[in-house]
């Protein structure tokens, strides 16, 4: 069923705001990766899901879930241009001061090039969306342990844990394959309770650094890649 397109300024996110290169290099997306990640704008699964076997993208906000997935279409239809220029001056009142300080349009449109646009156009079906809760995710009847090898939380722990969750991540971890990968925006919840983490996941630094270098573009976000470790 077509999803009409509601106007960037109802949702929280028309675009992200965090560096789509620094999500897909710090998660090392690889072509057998399946990845459950948080839908947002639509933009990071998108970019995850060029390298990625499949993409479950989940979001809470039914407005933005559909957001995306009418910005999803406007790819299938070839709209390149209205995807990559979702209306922002209409919020300008609210992004302004982020659109002065990190040119934050322009670094997303130039990540979504035409050439890449093409690419996505022909894996969309490999993008699946479901509305809910990150961490309550029940996935298909099937659902068995280890499912994801990658997944992208950008700002959720922190908004689960501030919102009287703080166990949140091992109610996900069951869900992420042993060894597998876990990408935060920032890690100061992880960090504050480190010690109920210890030998459940640890800091890949690796990959922490490598999006780190690459998060400079947008935002003072601190990304840090998690390995669960094996059991």
């Amino acid at each position: 069923m077509p999803h009409s397109f509601k106007p960037p300024f109802v949702v929280t996110y028309p675009q992200t705001n965090e560096s789509l290169e620094a999500i897909v290099r710090g998660l090392s997306i690889v072509a057998s990766d399946n990845v459950l990640s948080i839908c947002g704008s639509g933009d990071q699964p998108l970019a995850l899901l060029e390298r990625a076997r499949s993409v479950v993208a989940i979001d809470i906000d039914s407005d933005q879930m559909h957001y995306a997935l009418a910005r999803v279409e406007q790819l299938r239809n070839g709209k390149f241009w209205q995807f990559r220029n979702p209306g922002m001056s209409v919020r300008e009142f609210l992004w302004k001061s982020i659109i002065a300080r990190n040119e934050r349009n322009g670094v997303v449109r130039a990540f979504f090039n035409q050439e890449r646009l093409r690419i996505l156009q022909q894996k969309l079906h490999h993008l699946h969306f479901c509305e809910g809760d990150i961490f309550d995710y029940l996935g298909p009847p099937n659902l068995h342990q280890g499912q994801f090898d990658k997944v992208y939380l950008s700002n959720a722990l922190d908004l689960a844990v501030a919102g009287g969750k703080p166990d949140a991540i091992f109610k996900l971890l069951h869900i992420v394959k042993n060894s597998g990968l876990i990408y935060v925006s920032d890690d100061f919840f992880l960090r504050l309770f480190s010690k109920d983490f210890s030998g459940k996941i640890v800091l890949d630094e690796e990959l922490t650094n490598e999006a780190r270098e690459t998060r400079a573009d947008l935002l003072e976000w601190m990304p840090s890649v998690y390995r669960k470790i094996a059991v």
